[in-house]
Formats: structure tokens, sequence, C-alpha cells
């Protein structure tokens, strides 16, 4: 961090100041400052933070990210870290069919989306430069910040929550079998009443089955 006001310095501008108040501003809310003196309960593990910084490619504008060192603790025992991700070939065979079928996709981002969730570990740390008066002070973490080994899964777990609390569940469209004659095998996709969108979604998974065995 001290460089990067250093840079602001020698050139004049404010850039890499304003990104860290940004930062700052947004990530606070993952601490709770103990009062002075007091020590953090027992079984919670200590783990240093820093900033990171980089040039986003939209305008050039910093960007300033306060990241745990999840490297330095232990995997906790009774907490999953293992988060899915969608892959790049099913959004866009999801994007295809809903241009097929005139169906209105709407997309949202979620700002510091981790910081959303709840801690699922017991760490504490040390406040750093970038929190000013509160630098030096022991604070425990209670949400999710980048670089827990949590982090992804307990934000995935806290919006399947929030979608079903709206009433919106997720479909597992891997539960019928149906046979891929080109490679022998079962692949399991859907046993309840099947819509065409996941018709299409099988077949489209073939047809890329396909032009895998033939390369």
């Amino acid at each position: 961090m001290k460089r990067a006001l250093e840079i602001d310095a020698e050139v004049g501008s404010n850039h890499w100041r304003d990104a860290i108040v940004k930062e700052m501003n947004a990530v606070r809310v993952a601490f709770d400052i103990l009062e002075e003196g007091k020590k953090p309960p027992p079984g919670y593990q200590k783990m240093d933070c820093h900033m990171i910084f980089d040039v986003k490619l939209d305008g050039f504008c910093r960007k300033a990210r306060l990241v745990t060192g999840g490297h330095q603790t232990e995997k906790p025992a009774s907490v999953l870290t293992y988060a899915s991700v969608v892959s790049r070939e099913t959004v866009c065979v999801a994007l295809t069919l809903a241009a097929l079928n005139d169906l209105q996709v709407k997309v949202s981002d979620v700002q510091n989306a981790y910081l959303t969730a709840p801690c699922a570990e017991r760490i504490y740390t040390k406040l750093g430069l970038e929190f000013g008066p509160d630098a030096g002070k022991t604070a425990i973490i209670v949400r999710s910040l980048y670089g827990l080994k949590s982090a992804g899964a307990s934000f995935q777990r806290h919006l399947v929550d929030c979608m079903r609390t709206l009433g919106l569940n997720p479909v597992w469209p891997m539960q019928i079998y149906v046979t891929s004659q080109l490679s022998g095998q079962m692949m399991g996709l859907s046993t309840m009443p099947m819509s065409y969108c996941m018709l299409m979604i099988a077949y489209a998974y073939i047809m890329m089955q396909k032009q895998h065995y033939m390369r």
C-alpha cells in the first residue's frame, strides 16, 4: 500500500488513494474490532490481510482489494470449502437456447459478492495501516473476505439461501439416463418431466461429445 501512495505522489494524482478508500469503505463490515486489551475467543486462528492492486481495462480505473492470507491457516474440518463453477460451455449453451426460444435473459452483478456471506471460519487479524486510526487493533473476521479457504463455498450457500427465500429453486438436470451412441456411456440427464430446454441441453452435450471423439 505504501508504494501505491508513493506512485500517487510521484505523478500528482489520487487514483490509488481513492481506490483504497473505496475498498475500505466497502470492506469494513467484515471486521468486528475488539476493545483495547480484549483477546480473540479460544480456537480462533490468526491471519494477515494485505492489499492488492490492479488496473481495470474498462476506463483504466484503479482497483484495490483487501484480501486475507488463506494459506496461513489450517483448513477447517467442519466446513465445506469446495464451490463448483459453471463452465463457459454451459453458459454458451444456455444463452443459445434462450436466443432460439426468444427467452428473456436477466443478469446481475453482486458488488463485493463474498462480503454478503457470513464467515464460516474462526479467524482474527491485526489491522494494518489501511485502517487508519484503527491500525494495530485486533479484529474478528465476520464476513467471507477474498482469500479465505471457505469464501467461495460460503457465498454459494448464502446465494442459494437467498434465492430459495425468493421462491427460486435450483434445477438439477442430471438425474435420468440418456444413452450416447457415440461414446457408449450412460449420461445422467433428468428423471422428472424434462422441459424442452433440458432436452436441448442434453442434445448439445451429446454433440459436444461427438466433436470431441471425432478429433
